[in-house]
């Protein structure tokens, strides 16, 4: 059986490849857009993350991870207790594989996470999540309450802009990712 490359040769060929902003999944979007395509932003927490290999030979990522999240608060869209994602890296047989830029996703952590339903091409991607952009939030945090974010984001929403959507993020917000 042959032996993965190292987290190294992995970052840098696909940096070589494709560029450190194609290795990730997370999309720069403007605050119009962020406001336009997630469809659900939740507060939630990281309870479990099982790795596995990609079956397909030649995959982006040999490895990717089923994640799955508490929900804390839900600032936008549709209330369930839990989440699961699929996300590109993960760690197997003592090899790590990572995208630079994308979140680590460990147990514990807590996370803002902007989320659709749609794949890339803008259809539905059959009941998957596709993260849009995430922030990680103190654990130790107290969160204000539902109803206070959700006001929050719909304020950030009344009024489109261009701005990067994470420079322009309400107090309420932008403040679960600041040290207390």
């Amino acid at each position: 059986m042959s032996r993965l490359p190292s987290v190294r040769v992995w970052s840098a060929l696909v940096a070589l490849l494709f560029g450190v902003s194609a290795f990730a999944q997370k999309i720069a979007l403007s605050q119009a857009r962020l406001c336009e395509q997630s469809e659900r932003v939740v507060v939630a927490k990281v309870v479990a993350r099982e790795s596995y290999r990609v079956p397909e030979e030649g995959a982006f990522l040999p490895v990717r991870s089923k994640v799955e999240l508490k929900v804390e608060r839900v600032v936008h869209g549709p209330s369930t207790p839990t989440l699961t994602l699929d996300v590109p890296g993960g760690t197997l047989d003592g090899e790590r594989f990572f995208t630079p830029e994308g979140p680590s996703l460990k147990v514990g952590t807590r996370w803002l996470l902007f989320l659709d339903s749609r794949a890339a091409s803008g259809r539905p991607s059959g009941g998957g999540l596709r993260l849009l952009e995430f922030l990680r939030v103190d654990a130790a945090r107290e969160l204000p309450p539902a109803a206070t974010l959700q006001v929050a984001w719909s304020e950030h929403c009344a009024v489109p802009s261009s701005q990067p959507a994470l420079e322009v993020l309400p107090p309420a917000l932008r403040d679960l990712y600041r040290s207390p």
